[in-house]
């Protein structure tokens, strides 16, 4: 049965719109927004849009009002691409020192005004904006991160903040995580952390070295927000979710956390074979998994059956199957906190 839609807190996962943006101070529209974040990251992507960015849109998922279709079928192919180049961050500085390298504030124009995405190099690293919650780029234990900030967390002698890692998924930004997870962590006054891992650990050996710094990541948190940080979460989605099992149910990581989210995704290995085998390092008390699992997904036969060795062995499971694939889906996120913070 899969997680309804029916909240208002309902967002669609990557193929679709995002009900919260992730850089709320941006006059941007959201999905013209979308579209040109990514394409900063990605060449492919950019050339694409240049050429026909509606398409393109649709071959990512990002769901375009006609509004904003229009105004991206209205602007010429040099000016999308002026744009998008004014989001690239410069090879030769690397994303790790991301706030010390772009300038004060990234600014495009569209139809005569300027949206704010970044600031850094400054020392003001996060957005200037009158409302709260609180948005900033970090570098946390050498990895860059976007961190959402709840309003009113309390000082680090006045109690604990829990703490959600967040790892997108391939063809995403880190943004992602936080268009997903952002309003949901205001309601409940958690601290989002995602990770911009898609850039900072692209070979198999810097996915073991992130998955070992985990427990870094939360302590510098909580050293440079001053807070006393509380239980950890994970979440992960698609190819990222091998990372999580390695760090949590695979000894990679020292980090203890409470709960795991996997949206879609499975870890590598036979696991309907070797199960066995594969869960051999599983510790003496895991942290319970909430597994969101679309039935047409490529890779829905050896989650379901991670899942499933993981039930034997007496790990909590909260299985969601869906019936549509997991990228189109839309979920409930409040939902799924409920069930990892219970």
């Amino acid at each position: 049965m899969g997680i309804k839609a029916g909240s208002p807190n309902g967002i669609t996962i990557v193929g679709g719109r995002p009900m919260h943006r992730a850089v709320q101070a941006t006059e941007l529209p959201q999905g013209v927004e979308q579209v040109l974040t990514i394409a900063a990251l990605d060449p492919v992507f950019r050339a694409q849009v240049a050429r026909d960015p509606i398409s393109a849109a649709a071959a990512k998922g990002i769901r375009l009002d006609p509004v904003e279709a229009a105004l991206l079928q209205s602007m010429p192919a040099q000016r999308l691409a002026a744009m998008t180049e004014r989001l690239i961050i410069p090879r030769s500085s690397g994303r790790r020192t991301f706030m010390k390298a772009v300038s004060a504030s990234v600014v495009a124009m569209v139809t005569g005004q300027a949206f704010l995405l970044c600031s850094g190099c400054t020392g003001a690293d996060t957005f200037e904006r009158d409302t709260e919650p609180e948005q900033r780029w970090m570098e946390l234990a050498g990895y860059t991160c976007y961190v959402c900030i709840p309003t009113g967390i309390p000082e680090a002698d006045a109690g604990t903040v829990p703490v959600v890692l967040a790892l997108h998924g391939e063809g995403e930004t880190c943004l992602s995580s936080a268009q997903r997870w952002q309003a949901i962590g205001e309601r409940a006054g958690f601290c989002l952390v995602a990770i911009n891992w898609t850039e900072e650990a692209r070979l198999p050996e810097q996915r073991k070295a992130l998955v070992s710094h985990l427990q870094q990541i939360v302590e510098q948190l909580g050293e440079q927000l001053r807070i006393s940080t509380g239980d950890v979460y994970l979440t992960a989605r698609g190819m990222a979710a091998d990372m999580l099992v390695d760090a949590v149910y695979l000894g990679g990581s020292s980090l203890s956390c409470k709960a795991v989210n996997l949206l879609g995704g499975a870890p590598k290995g036979d696991w309907i074979g070797q199960a066995d085998t594969l869960l051999a390092p599983l510790g003496a008390t895991p942290p319970k998994l909430c597994y969101v699992l679309g039935k047409v997904d490529d890779d829905y036969a050896q989650g379901k059956a991670f899942a499933e060795a993981l039930v034997a062995r007496g790990v909590t499971v909260h299985r969601q199957e869906l019936e549509e694939a997991t990228d189109s889906a839309k979920l409930s996120f409040a939902d799924i906190w409920s069930w990892m913070s219970a």
